[in-house]
Protein backbone atom coordinates (compact mmCIF):
# COMPACT_ATOMS: atom_id res chain seq x y z
CA UNK A 1 0.00 0.00 0.00
CA UNK A 2 0.99 3.29 -0.50
CA UNK A 3 -0.29 6.50 1.12
CA UNK A 4 -1.50 8.85 -1.81
CA UNK A 5 0.35 12.06 0.06
CA UNK A 6 3.34 11.10 -2.64
CA UNK A 7 2.96 9.57 -6.37
CA UNK A 8 3.94 6.07 -6.46
CA UNK A 9 7.04 6.16 -8.72
CA UNK A 10 5.79 2.40 -10.40
CA UNK A 11 2.16 0.95 -10.15
CA UNK A 12 0.66 0.85 -7.04
CA UNK A 13 0.94 -3.29 -5.72
CA UNK A 14 0.77 -4.81 -2.29
CA UNK A 15 4.33 -5.73 -0.77
CA UNK A 16 6.89 -4.74 -3.17
CA UNK A 17 9.59 -3.54 -0.46
CA UNK A 18 12.53 -5.90 -0.74
CA UNK A 19 13.84 -5.49 2.87
CA UNK A 20 13.71 -5.83 6.46
CA UNK A 21 11.92 -3.28 8.61
CA UNK A 22 14.69 -0.72 9.37
CA UNK A 23 16.88 -2.77 12.66
CA UNK A 24 18.93 -0.59 15.50
CA UNK A 25 22.77 -0.26 15.31
CA UNK A 26 22.88 -1.62 18.12
CA UNK A 27 20.61 -3.33 20.84
CA UNK A 28 17.91 -0.98 21.82
CA UNK A 29 17.83 0.30 24.98
CA UNK A 30 14.83 1.77 26.92
CA UNK A 31 15.78 5.64 25.47
CA UNK A 32 15.66 4.39 22.07
CA UNK A 33 11.97 5.13 20.83
CA UNK A 34 10.35 2.51 19.80
CA UNK A 35 8.75 3.59 16.75
CA UNK A 36 12.05 4.64 15.03
CA UNK A 37 13.72 1.16 15.14
CA UNK A 38 13.73 -2.74 15.86
CA UNK A 39 16.37 -5.41 16.49
CA UNK A 40 17.25 -7.93 14.19
CA UNK A 41 15.17 -10.62 16.19
CA UNK A 42 11.87 -8.31 15.89
CA UNK A 43 12.55 -7.78 12.11
CA UNK A 44 12.16 -11.54 10.98
CA UNK A 45 9.24 -11.59 13.30
CA UNK A 46 7.84 -8.71 11.07
CA UNK A 47 8.88 -10.51 8.00
CA UNK A 48 7.60 -13.95 8.89
CA UNK A 49 3.88 -11.37 9.12
CA UNK A 50 4.55 -9.91 6.45
CA UNK A 51 5.12 -13.42 4.34
CA UNK A 52 2.33 -15.43 5.60
CA UNK A 53 2.12 -18.90 7.21
CA UNK A 54 4.81 -21.69 6.18
CA UNK A 55 4.92 -25.17 7.47
CA UNK A 56 7.93 -24.76 9.15
CA UNK A 57 7.33 -20.82 10.74
CA UNK A 58 10.18 -19.86 8.29
CA UNK A 59 10.40 -16.83 6.07
CA UNK A 60 12.82 -16.38 3.55
CA UNK A 61 14.77 -13.39 3.08
CA UNK A 62 12.90 -10.32 1.57
CA UNK A 63 15.42 -9.43 -0.88
CA UNK A 64 15.09 -13.00 -2.38
CA UNK A 65 11.07 -13.79 -2.25
CA UNK A 66 9.06 -11.23 -0.29
CA UNK A 67 6.07 -12.87 -0.57
CA UNK A 68 4.36 -10.63 -3.21
CA UNK A 69 3.56 -13.82 -5.56
CA UNK A 70 0.23 -15.11 -5.22
CA UNK A 71 1.31 -18.38 -5.08
CA UNK A 72 1.09 -21.23 -2.43
CA UNK A 73 4.12 -23.28 -3.14
CA UNK A 74 6.55 -25.25 -1.21
CA UNK A 75 6.95 -24.51 2.62
CA UNK A 76 4.17 -21.50 2.29
CA UNK A 77 0.55 -22.30 2.75
CA UNK A 78 -1.38 -18.58 3.50
CA UNK A 79 -0.67 -15.31 2.47
CA UNK A 80 0.67 -12.47 4.98
CA UNK A 81 -0.36 -8.74 5.79
CA UNK A 82 0.81 -5.89 3.52
CA UNK A 83 3.25 -3.09 4.15
CA UNK A 84 1.72 -0.76 5.23
CA UNK A 85 -0.91 -2.59 7.86
CA UNK A 86 -0.99 -1.88 10.93
CA UNK A 87 0.59 -5.08 12.32
CA UNK A 88 -0.45 -4.55 16.57
CA UNK A 89 -4.36 -4.53 14.52
CA UNK A 90 -3.89 -8.44 12.99
CA UNK A 91 -4.20 -11.09 15.21
CA UNK A 92 -0.34 -11.44 14.96
CA UNK A 93 -0.57 -8.24 17.47
CA UNK A 94 -2.81 -9.87 19.26
CA UNK A 95 -6.16 -8.57 18.21
CA UNK A 96 -9.54 -10.40 19.22
CA UNK A 97 -9.12 -12.40 15.51
CA UNK A 98 -6.90 -14.26 17.78
CA UNK A 99 -9.94 -15.65 19.86
CA UNK A 100 -11.65 -16.26 16.30
CA UNK A 101 -8.04 -18.10 15.21
CA UNK A 102 -7.84 -20.39 18.06
CA UNK A 103 -11.42 -21.30 18.53
CA UNK A 104 -11.43 -22.42 14.91
CA UNK A 105 -8.31 -24.69 15.50
CA UNK A 106 -10.09 -25.94 18.56
CA UNK A 107 -12.67 -27.17 16.03
CA UNK A 108 -10.62 -28.25 13.48
CA UNK A 109 -8.40 -30.33 15.69
CA UNK A 110 -11.36 -31.14 17.50
CA UNK A 111 -9.59 -30.35 20.90
CA UNK A 112 -11.40 -28.09 22.65
CA UNK A 113 -8.38 -27.12 25.01
CA UNK A 114 -6.49 -25.55 22.27
CA UNK A 115 -9.39 -22.78 22.02
CA UNK A 116 -9.60 -19.31 24.14
CA UNK A 117 -11.30 -19.23 27.57
CA UNK A 118 -14.54 -18.08 25.27
CA UNK A 119 -14.57 -21.40 23.40
CA UNK A 120 -17.43 -23.78 25.03
CA UNK A 121 -18.96 -26.95 23.20
CA UNK A 122 -20.10 -30.20 24.33
CA UNK A 123 -16.37 -31.88 24.12
CA UNK A 124 -15.41 -29.51 26.71
CA UNK A 125 -14.03 -25.80 27.09
CA UNK A 126 -11.12 -23.81 25.90
CA UNK A 127 -7.72 -22.99 28.19
CA UNK A 128 -5.63 -21.47 25.43
CA UNK A 129 -3.08 -24.36 25.32
CA UNK A 130 -2.51 -23.22 21.87
CA UNK A 131 -0.13 -21.04 23.05
CA UNK A 132 2.19 -24.05 24.35
CA UNK A 133 1.39 -26.47 23.18
CA UNK A 134 0.48 -25.67 18.83
CA UNK A 135 3.35 -25.69 16.68
CA UNK A 136 3.61 -24.43 13.14
CA UNK A 137 3.26 -27.88 12.00
CA UNK A 138 0.29 -28.43 14.33
CA UNK A 139 -1.17 -25.07 12.79
CA UNK A 140 -0.55 -26.45 9.36
CA UNK A 141 -2.08 -29.67 10.08
CA UNK A 142 -5.52 -27.72 11.51
CA UNK A 143 -5.60 -25.74 8.37
CA UNK A 144 -5.60 -29.50 6.35
CA UNK A 145 -8.24 -31.19 8.71
CA UNK A 146 -10.45 -27.92 8.35
CA UNK A 147 -10.78 -29.01 4.47
CA UNK A 148 -11.52 -32.21 5.40
CA UNK A 149 -14.27 -30.89 8.07
CA UNK A 150 -15.57 -29.20 4.79
CA UNK A 151 -19.13 -31.84 4.90
CA UNK A 152 -19.07 -31.09 8.64
CA UNK A 153 -18.79 -27.54 8.43
CA UNK A 154 -21.51 -27.12 6.30
CA UNK A 155 -19.49 -26.19 3.39
CA UNK A 156 -18.15 -22.78 5.09
CA UNK A 157 -15.32 -22.38 2.52
CA UNK A 158 -16.02 -20.20 0.41
CA UNK A 159 -12.95 -20.40 -2.36
CA UNK A 160 -14.74 -22.45 -4.75
CA UNK A 161 -13.31 -20.98 -8.12
CA UNK A 162 -16.28 -22.63 -10.36
CA UNK A 163 -18.61 -19.86 -10.67
CA UNK A 164 -20.61 -21.26 -13.88
CA UNK A 165 -24.03 -21.59 -12.50
CA UNK A 166 -24.13 -18.60 -10.74
CA UNK A 167 -22.98 -16.53 -13.65
CA UNK A 168 -25.79 -18.67 -16.03
CA UNK A 169 -28.14 -17.26 -13.29
CA UNK A 170 -27.08 -13.94 -14.11
CA UNK A 171 -25.29 -12.80 -11.38
CA UNK A 172 -22.84 -10.14 -10.89
CA UNK A 173 -20.19 -10.38 -8.76
CA UNK A 174 -18.12 -6.93 -7.38
CA UNK A 175 -15.58 -8.15 -5.32
CA UNK A 176 -13.02 -5.31 -3.24
CA UNK A 177 -10.58 -5.91 -0.93
CA UNK A 178 -8.49 -3.25 1.12
CA UNK A 179 -4.53 -3.07 0.66
CA UNK A 180 -4.73 -2.29 4.68
CA UNK A 181 -7.06 -5.26 5.72
CA UNK A 182 -5.64 -6.38 9.30
CA UNK A 183 -7.65 -9.26 9.20
CA UNK A 184 -8.22 -10.84 5.84
CA UNK A 185 -5.17 -10.24 3.64
CA UNK A 186 -5.60 -8.93 0.42
CA UNK A 187 -3.47 -11.71 -1.22
CA UNK A 188 -6.13 -14.13 -0.93
CA UNK A 189 -8.48 -12.45 -2.81
CA UNK A 190 -6.27 -11.91 -5.59
CA UNK A 191 -5.45 -15.74 -5.51
CA UNK A 192 -9.08 -16.43 -5.20
CA UNK A 193 -9.95 -13.84 -8.46
CA UNK A 194 -6.87 -15.55 -10.36
CA UNK A 195 -8.19 -19.54 -9.82
CA UNK A 196 -11.82 -18.24 -10.94
CA UNK A 197 -10.28 -16.62 -14.16
CA UNK A 198 -7.94 -19.64 -14.67
CA UNK A 199 -11.65 -21.81 -14.47
CA UNK A 200 -13.86 -19.06 -16.16
CA UNK A 201 -12.01 -19.15 -19.49
CA UNK A 202 -9.99 -15.91 -18.57
CA UNK A 203 -10.62 -12.41 -17.66
CA UNK A 204 -11.86 -11.17 -20.54
CA UNK A 205 -14.77 -13.84 -20.53
CA UNK A 206 -15.48 -13.59 -17.06
CA UNK A 207 -15.36 -9.39 -16.73
CA UNK A 208 -19.51 -9.84 -17.89
CA UNK A 209 -20.35 -11.57 -14.39
CA UNK A 210 -17.41 -11.24 -11.51
CA UNK A 211 -15.03 -7.63 -11.43
CA UNK A 212 -12.28 -7.09 -8.66
CA UNK A 213 -11.04 -3.75 -7.19
CA UNK A 214 -8.00 -3.36 -4.31
CA UNK A 215 -8.49 -0.17 -2.53
CA UNK A 216 -5.20 1.65 -0.93
CA UNK A 217 -5.54 2.78 3.18
CA UNK A 218 -9.21 0.53 3.33
CA UNK A 219 -8.88 -1.45 6.50
CA UNK A 220 -10.97 -4.36 7.41
CA UNK A 221 -13.58 -3.20 8.83
CA UNK A 222 -14.19 -0.40 6.85
CA UNK A 223 -14.03 2.42 9.10
CA UNK A 224 -12.37 5.82 8.17
CA UNK A 225 -11.18 6.56 11.82
CA UNK A 226 -8.16 7.89 12.23
CA UNK A 227 -7.53 8.46 8.48
CA UNK A 228 -10.33 11.46 7.15
CA UNK A 229 -7.67 12.09 4.17
CA UNK A 230 -7.70 8.37 3.32
CA UNK A 231 -10.24 8.00 0.14
CA UNK A 232 -12.25 4.80 0.98
CA UNK A 233 -15.78 3.89 0.48
CA UNK A 234 -17.56 5.93 2.56
CA UNK A 235 -21.10 3.59 3.43
CA UNK A 236 -21.39 4.76 7.39
CA UNK A 237 -21.88 8.49 5.55
CA UNK A 238 -24.45 7.10 3.05
CA UNK A 239 -22.19 7.39 -0.08
CA UNK A 240 -21.40 3.70 -0.30
CA UNK A 241 -19.26 3.85 -4.19
CA UNK A 242 -19.15 0.25 -4.04
CA UNK A 243 -22.98 -0.82 -3.37
CA UNK A 244 -23.79 2.20 -5.74
CA UNK A 245 -21.98 0.23 -8.79
CA UNK A 246 -23.45 -3.23 -7.87
CA UNK A 247 -26.30 -1.67 -8.20
CA UNK A 248 -26.22 0.21 -11.38
CA UNK A 249 -24.76 -3.19 -12.42
CA UNK A 250 -27.65 -5.02 -11.64
CA UNK A 251 -29.91 -2.33 -12.60
CA UNK A 252 -28.96 -0.61 -14.84
CA UNK A 253 -27.11 -2.76 -17.01
CA UNK A 254 -23.67 -0.61 -16.29
CA UNK A 255 -21.03 -2.53 -15.42
CA UNK A 256 -18.48 -0.98 -13.50
CA UNK A 257 -15.44 0.47 -14.55
CA UNK A 258 -12.71 2.93 -13.08
CA UNK A 259 -14.80 3.95 -9.47
CA UNK A 260 -13.47 7.25 -8.00
CA UNK A 261 -13.43 7.60 -4.01
CA UNK A 262 -12.94 10.57 -2.06
CA UNK A 263 -11.90 11.38 1.17
CA UNK A 264 -14.24 11.94 4.20
CA UNK A 265 -12.77 15.43 4.56
CA UNK A 266 -13.07 15.77 0.64
CA UNK A 267 -9.18 16.66 0.63
CA UNK A 268 -8.00 13.75 -1.48
CA UNK A 269 -9.73 11.69 -4.28
CA UNK A 270 -8.29 8.27 -5.97
CA UNK A 271 -9.75 6.29 -8.82
CA UNK A 272 -9.83 2.50 -7.83
CA UNK A 273 -8.83 0.33 -11.24
CA UNK A 274 -10.43 -3.12 -12.50
CA UNK A 275 -8.22 -5.21 -11.38
CA UNK A 276 -5.15 -6.60 -12.78
CA UNK A 277 -4.86 -2.81 -14.07
CA UNK A 278 -2.68 -1.10 -11.42
CA UNK A 279 -3.40 2.85 -10.31
CA UNK A 280 -0.64 4.80 -11.72
CA UNK A 281 0.57 8.19 -11.27
CA UNK A 282 0.45 10.42 -14.47
CA UNK A 283 3.92 12.16 -13.69
CA UNK A 284 1.76 15.36 -13.13
CA UNK A 285 -0.48 16.74 -11.52
CA UNK A 286 -1.89 17.12 -8.19
CA UNK A 287 -1.13 13.86 -6.09
CA UNK A 288 -4.50 13.90 -4.09
CA UNK A 289 -6.54 14.42 -7.22
CA UNK A 290 -7.69 11.09 -9.07
CA UNK A 291 -7.25 12.79 -12.36
CA UNK A 292 -3.64 12.42 -11.93
CA UNK A 293 -3.56 8.83 -12.05
CA UNK A 294 -4.36 6.38 -14.62
CA UNK A 295 -5.46 2.75 -14.40
CA UNK A 296 -2.68 0.86 -16.41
Amino acid sequence: MRSVATPPSRPCAPSIAKALPRTCPKKRISSDPPSTCVTVAEAKVINKAWYGQTRDGTAPDPASDNGSANLLSGKRIWFGWTRGTELKNTPVGGAPGIILAADQTALEMQKPELGSYMFVNATGKGANRWRDTLTYAGLAEAQNRGVQLQPQFSAINTDDPDLARFKAAGGKLLMYHGLADEYIPPQGSINYYKRVSARMGGTPAMSSFYRFHLVPGFTHSGRSEGAPNVPVPQPASGRDEMFAALQNWVEGAKAPATITLTSSDTSTSLPLCVYPARITYRGTGPVKSAASYACR
